[in-house]
Formats: structure tokens, sequence, C-alpha cells
């Protein structure tokens, strides 16, 4: 498990990235449970395959894109966990 505080034009974010082994449940219910925990715990959660990540650094390089387009207002999504993605992905 990897803890970091991260800072952004003088705030702090803190990033935790760590692995879990869930079992064999449908999408959706995964995607509405992981959502219900967001909300509940007021927190961004993203869940990725751990193949699609080379290593964490690419995580926080993602993480501070991210975040660094919602302060300059040129984000894509409305989200930042999609957001987050989008940087993974290469956008």
């Amino acid at each position: 498990m990897h803890k970091l505080r991260i800072c952004e034009d003088g705030d702090y974010f803190y990033l935790t990235i760590k692995g879990y082994k869930i079992k064999s449940i449908g999408e959706t219910e995964f995607y509405d449970k992981l959502e219900r925990i967001s909300k509940y715990a007021n927190v961004h959660l993203i869940a990725i395959r751990p193949d699609i990540v080379v290593s964490p650094l690419n995580l926080v390089i993602a993480v501070r894109y991210a975040l660094r387009a919602f302060r300059k207002r040129k984000n894509i999504s409305d989200k930042l966990p999609i957001e987050v993605l989008l940087y993974l992905s290469g956008r």
C-alpha cells in the first residue's frame, strides 16, 4: 500500500494506492457499491485493473494532472475519477 500527500497550488490532497482482490460480482453491482462508499466516506474511489498501471508513479502523475485540470477549469469530465482515468489512458 502506498500513502502519498500531493500538493497542488498550495492545497494538499491525500492519495492511497491499495490493491484488492474481490470475488466475482456483476459490473453494475460493483460500481454501485463503489459509488455508495464514495458518497458515504466523501472520497473519490477509482477501480483500475492492475495490468493497466505500470507503476504507482503513473497514478500520482494522473491524479496531479487531473487536479490541475479542475483547478484551471480545463477538465473534460465533471467527475475527478473519470478525469484521472483519462490521464491514465494517455489523453
